[in-house]
């Protein structure tokens, strides 16, 4: 008896999630083109001294504020992809004990939108297997737009109080090589202006985690941007 031959996964037109194009790279979300393009704004060096992955402008920024703007699963593939493939990411996720991620605005919480930097932090937890630690920002943090802010306002959020979700057994998931050194935890955020953000995020996580170390993976940083601690104990 003749079977038939099963039928491929998918038989549709691959199509780039930022141009549009027709690209066999576009099962990854963006196509060679826009990859490539990208690529010309990605940083060098090795992390953690080099803590983000590109600098926001051109291409990069285009392929943020487009993700955000739509915020569904087929855009986000592509910022997924090229954030879980670069080397850097590797390094991190072997570092750590667990990964957090800055926490989405008001209005992205409120329309129930997708979180660019808290999808990026579950898939690296999940593709390392890292516990979670959630970030939670007061209600109305973020109220106001981002790029309707002033410099100075967007540095003011250093000032904001966080709470910090530990997951069950945090402490004690760990093995016994790895529990006479400090908790290491992995902060990652989409983009980073001022820095501010990160700086209050690692406070509220070193007093919520004793003796924490704390250290950032940021997906693209905007020129100028201020370094703050790299780490934090």
């Amino acid at each position: 008896m003749n079977r038939k031959s099963p039928k491929p996964l998918w038989g549709g037109v691959i199509i780039c999630s930022h141009c549009g194009t027709n690209d066999p790279a576009g099962w990854r979300g963006l196509c060679h083109a826009c990859l490539q393009a990208m690529d010309q704004h990605r940083t060098q060096g090795d992390w953690p001294v080099v803590s983000h992955l590109f600098t926001y402008q051109a291409e990069v920024r285009e392929v943020i504020v487009k993700t955000k703007a739509r915020g569904g699963h087929p855009e986000f593939i592509g910022c997924l992809e090229v954030f879980l493939n670069d080397p850097r990411t590797r390094d991190a996720a072997l570092w750590c004990d667990a990964v957090s991620a800055a926490p989405p605005s008001f209005w992205t919480r409120i329309r129930g939108r997708p979180h660019l930097a808290t999808e990026l932090a579950r898939a690296v937890a999940g593709r390392n297997r890292k516990k979670l630690v959630r970030v939670v920002p007061p209600v109305f943090w973020r109220f106001k737009k981002q790029s309707m802010k002033s410099s100075q306002s967007r540095g003011d959020e250093g000032l904001t109080k966080f709470r910090i979700l530990l997951p069950g057994n945090f402490k004690r998931r760990r093995s016994v090589e790895d529990s006479a050194r400090p908790l290491r935890v992995l902060l990652i955020d989409d983009v980073r202006t001022t820095g501010a953000t990160l700086y209050s995020i690692f406070g509220a996580i070193s007093a919520a985690v004793s003796e924490a170390q704390v250290r950032t993976l940021v997906f693209a940083a905007a020129d100028g941007s201020r370094e703050r601690a790299e780490s934090r104990t």
